[in-house]
């Protein structure tokens, strides 16, 4: 192990810049780590399952033509009705187990202590503890989610309640439903990583028998299937056309424009058919690349920089008998332990800053450990040192010891700058692509949402006692700073919209898929400064379930494909969830979410109905933001029923949060931009302090010679900005490229100009000249007799 020893000796020794090589590379790891993994977090989603590579979900494609001559509408979700996967189970060979299941969603549950607790909820089946190899904890496996009035809880919901929890009683925290369901057991919690997510699981069987065996519509229910071993998807598509056929009346399909068939798509593939998610992950992984690319760079920039000295040592040590592979050992050892305290450095340098981090990215760090990750930063080790440690070691060993000697003042400035060019390309790469995404983050969430989110402040009515819901209205009516109340079944800002769809009442033809936010009241519209642009806003006297508004692009689509030469206001149209309805009004489009068309709001095509069959939120509007009088109003739901916890929210930041996607990625392009900038900056003023002590007597004479300190900085600055100035016009040739395919991907994106390019441009090259000048003055204000004393 003498190489290693003779490595660890040279770790601290002066000149070879050890402080400055272990800075860079550990800011440069804990990027690097940090992205990546994210990005092998991301990729691993549903492969920590069982027999994941034969999990399959159904999904739904096809086509709807509304008019002929119109395109197509391409179809395309992971959603089925309730009739098809037992179907598949029974009548598909290569299938060895299909189950279903739908979101029941979050909601709050009373235990017998009457504390409450939020849980999300999953109706399931008993065999979707087999598809995903779900373990039970507690409680008997045979029984589990056969029972109406019995679930099953996660290992972390039963640890908040206490541990000891089989056989206690919940409640919904609903006071109209008298439902108590008893505790059956406890399953090991599903893995993180996972699309599938659940505190509570409760038979499938809370659903009506005619939305469990349907074939048409209702399009709630996700199918798994887990294939036989060595069946394909593919295989199966066949059987699966012939299966449709005997269950679904395909010329009803047909007359209604419509064209549907199912296929089986792998289920750790599902979430990599995302194009926005995919984009953003390459981009982080690009990004993590070329981060710890520039720290690997300056580690090999500050490592020429020391090669006079080790050129002598390796020449000493030949001298002495040293073979070739000894002296490369020694350089690949050196790197090793570079590299190998970098890593325990970076990582102590997440687990300290932990809580910033995970806010940063919207993840647990813990979340992101795991062998695949280990097994990456392995690998990245392993090349590193090779490359690092193995390359000058092999130069230094070639080398004879006479050219070593008589070559001693060498000092590789054309590699010098060379890194420190493909640095500067890299920093303003990022810093470019950290532009770009900033503002389209600022453009989509400076959207007109449609209404007015500030100011709006809602309560899942759920979580109130029913009996107590028209106190609350009462005494919320007599604050003059609360402006007016509505009532609703959903949330604009909410994360996803159900679809139905608009269907010609004479010929059945399917026309357009509206988002439907089902029932609103009276107040709806006036509530959310929503403009009604024609007809009449709803009253009183409106007929319920017959009566609905469409938004904007709905209703002048409607009327291009009916041929509606007077508008839609009064005429008849069927909407699939309600029948045949009259259309009142229309307003002003909304930025709503459909999780199977985009990953953002944007405004889509809506309906809303009046009623009061199934109302879910209460919304109030606040004359002014203030916290003492959101505390006011919070205490009138605590005066109702002092046993819940229970508090309105802002539907700004409810909206807000539907964007946390483009957020996080923003902040990890900031947090990259800004350590790659501060590791090129490192390598530069270590380039300035080489340049400097190798023409030292140079600026000496020039300094005798007249020269003042702006002529030296002159001199310098001009030298660096010919390496630097070609260097950030590539790099913001490359962000313009990169950017230009990530917004791509959005409906509502920004227009890249010279602008944006020139501003980011002209930033590097400013902290470039600052950082050149900064560490400059104090060199050129030397004594020059000094420099020159021993000559």
């Amino acid at each position: 192990m003498l190489p290693l020893k003779l490595a660890a000796r040279r770790l601290f020794r002066q000149g070879e810049h050890s402080i400055s090589k272990l800075l860079t590379l550990t800011l440069g790891l804990s990027v690097s780590v940090l992205l990546l993994s994210i990005v092998i977090y991301q990729r691993s989603y549903e492969r920590d399952f069982p027999h994941h590579d034969r999990i399959c979900i159904v999904k739904t494609h096809g086509t709807r033509q509304s008019q002929e001559g119109d395109k197509p509408e391409e179809l395309d979700f992971s959603q089925v009705s309730g009739g098809v996967a037992p179907a598949i189970q029974e009548e598909i060979p290569g299938v060895e187990l299909a189950t279903r299941t739908t979101l029941y969603g979050t909601s709050k549950m009373i235990l017998e202590d009457n504390k409450t607790y939020e849980t999300k909820t999953l109706l399931a089946e008993p065999a979707f503890l087999d598809m995903f190899g779900v373990e039970l904890i507690a409680g008997v496996r045979d029984s589990a989610l056969r029972d109406n009035m019995t679930c099953l809880i996660s290992e972390s919901l039963a640890r908040k309640m206490g541990g000891d929890v089989l056989g206690k009683r919940l409640r919904p925290a609903e006071s109209k439903s008298d439902r108590a369901i008893t505790i059956g057991g406890v399953f090991e919690d599903l893995p993180h990583n996972s699309s599938i997510q659940a505190d509570m699981l409760l038979p499938i069987t809370w659903m009506p028998a005619e939305s469990l065996n349907n074939w048409i519509g209702n399009d709630r229910y996700i199918a798994y299937v887990r294939l036989r071993p060595g069946v394909s998807p593919e295989s199966l598509d066949e059987a699966l056309l012939e299966m449709q056929k005997r269950h679904q009346d395909m010329e009803v399909f047909r007359k209604a424009g419509v064209e549907l068939h199912y296929s089986l798509t792998p289920f750790n593939r599902l979430r990599l058919e995302d194009p926005t998610l995919v984009n953003m992950l390459r981009i982080q992984q690009i990004v993590a690349i070329a981060v710890l690319l520039i720290s690997l760079l300056n580690y090999v920039l500050m490592t020429l920089a020391s090669m006079v000295n080790r050129r002598r040592v390796a020449a000493i040590r030949k001298c002495y008998g040293a073979m070739p592979v000894q002296i490369q050992g020694t350089m690949i050892w050196e790197t090793f332990l570079y590299l190998f305290l970098s890593l325990v450095l970076a990582l102590l340098t997440l687990i300290l800053f932990r809580k910033p981090m995970e806010a940063l990215i919207e993840t647990p760090l813990l979340h992101l450990i795991s062998w695949r990750v280990a097994a990456a930063l392995a690998g990245v080790l392993a090349m590193a040192t090779f490359f690092m440690g193995w390359i000058p070691g092999y130069s230094l060993s070639r080398t004879p010891v006479m050219n070593i000697f008589r070559k001693s003042v060498a000092h590789n400035r054309l590699w010098k700058l060379g890194l420190l060019a493909v640095e500067f390309v890299a920093a303003t790469f990022l810093f470019g692509l950290l532009a770009i995404t900033g503002l389209q983050y600022r453009h989509m969430i400076g959207q007109d949402a449609g209404y007015k989110a500030a100011g709006l402040y809602y309560v899942p009515i759920e979580s109130l006692d029913q009996q107590q819901l028209p106190v609350v209205i009462e005494k919320l009516k007599a604050l003059p700073e609360v402006e007016g109340y509505t009532l609703t079944t959903a949330l604009p800002a909410s994360s996803g919209q159900s679809g139905d769809n608009l269907i010609d009442p004479v010929t059945d033809r399917e026309l357009i898929n509206v988002a439907d936010l089902f029932y609103v009241d009276e107040h709806y519209l006036k509530v959310y400064d929503i403009e009604l642009l024609e007809g009449k806003n709803f009253d009183a006297a409106t007929e319920k379930d017959r009566e609905i508004m469409l938004s904007k692009k709905a209703a002048t689509e409607l009327a291009r494909l009916m041929n509606w030469k007077d508008g839609v206001i009064g005429k008849n149209i069927i909407l699939t969830s309600f029948g045949r309805v009259v259309i009142r009004g229309v307003y002003d489009d909304l930025m709503l979410r459909r999780q199977h068309l985009s990953p953002y709001p944007e405004k889509l095509p809506s309906a809303i109905v009046y009623g009061d069959d199934w109302l879910h939120y209460l919304t109030i509007r606040l004359r002014h933001d203030d916290a003492r009088l959101l505390h006011r109003v919070n205490g009138i739901l605590s005066e109702a029923d002092p046993y819940k916890e229970t508090s309105f929210l802002g539907v700004e930041m409810e909206l807000l949060s539907r964007f946390e996607a483009a957020k996080t990625f923003r902040n990890t392009i900031l947090f990259g931009s800004v350590v790659a900038i501060l590791i090129a900056l490192i390598g530069l003023v270590g380039y300035v302090n080489t340049e400097v002590n190798r023409r030292r007597k140079e600026l000496a004479i020039r300094k005798i010679n007249g020269a003042g300190e702006g002529d030296i900085l002159r001199l310098f600055l001009r030298s660096i900005f010919r390496l630097s100035l070609p260097s950030v016009l590539a790099g913001l040739f490359v962000a313009y490229l990169f950017g230009r395919n990530w917004l791509e991907k959005f409906s509502y994106r920004i227009e890249l100009n010279g602008r944006i390019f020139l501003l980011v441009g002209l930033f590097v090259l400013l902290i470039i000249a600052l950082a050149v000048v900064i560490n400059l003055r104090r060199i050129a204000r030397r004594n020059p007799v000094n420099e020159l004393r021993y000559e």
